[in-house]
């Protein structure tokens, strides 16, 4: 039988064309250690099969690891100290994907290898130390102070991937303590200390 064009249904349909996905989770949270991060979610409604974690070092945009499970929670472990991860919960129905969630967290920082002085003068110190062997290729933050009591002084400076600084314009004669630490995030490790008496 013949239908005029006029009598078509040229309407769309109903129904989508595109499937849609499944949500993506909520209430991410990460609980860090010194060498672990325990991860934590709440699955969306509706139909889902499996998720997928990723974690990445953040600095250097580097996969480390990624797991799929059914359920929170889990941890990633053996990982380096005082670093800053990024982990990101995708939740997976057959091919579908949601809309990805990530948090960034560091883990606990240790302190660095002992500090020693290289060379000193009547009004300078050169200090140096070395990154802690758990935290290698891990871009570190360091805190570096020293203390004078005789002057009352303190100093504190930050030191961004490098393990030695000078400190200039100090007293003749003086003794100087110094410590080193590693700052991650808010977390900072015990310090490595060494003294030393300027030149007269």
């Amino acid at each position: 039988m013949y239908f005029p064009l006029s009598h078509m249904n040229l309407y769309p349909p109903l129904f989508p064309l595109t499937p849609i996905g499944p949500g993506g989770i909520t209430d991410l949270e990460l609980v860090p250690a010194t060498y672990t991060i325990n991860v934590t979610w709440t699955a969306p409604t509706g139909n889902y099969e499996t998720f997928s974690v990723q974690l990445n070092l953040t600095a250097l945009e580097q996969e480390v690891e990624k797991k799929e499970q059914n359920a929170s929670p889990l941890s990633f472990t053996g990982l380096k100290a005082g670093a800053k991860y990024t982990v990101t919960v995708t939740t997976l129905n057959g091919y579908l994907r949601s809309q990805p969630r990530s948090r960034t967290v560091f883990t606990f920082p240790v302190q660095p290898e002992p500090a020693k002085i290289d060379s000193f003068s009547e009004s300078h110190v050169t200090l140096s130390w070395g990154a802690p062997k758990a935290s290698q290729g891990v871009e570190l933050t360091y805190l570096v102070k020293y203390t004078t009591e005789f002057w009352n002084l303190t100093k504190n400076v930050t030191v961004k991937n490098a393990t030695t600084y000078i400190f200039h314009g100090l007293h003749a004669g003086t003794n100087y303590d110094f410590e080193v630490r590693v700052k991650a995030g808010t977390q900072e490790s015990s310090p490595v200390t060494v003294s030393q008496m300027t030149s007269k």
